[in-house]
């Protein structure tokens, strides 16, 4: 788990700074935060 769980870390610290930049804009941020939290169910 812990081999695995680095990238899986860094694809939703990655996600997560695209839904914060995302939202600091006027725009559709509803759907990338469905988005991340699709990818942290998984």
């Amino acid at each position: 788990m812990s081999t695995g769980s680095l990238p899986y870390r860094a694809t939703l610290g990655a996600a997560l700074a695209a839904v914060a930049a995302d939202a600091a804009v006027p725009g559709p941020a509803v759907p990338t935060y469905a988005e991340v939290q699709a990818l942290a169910e998984r």
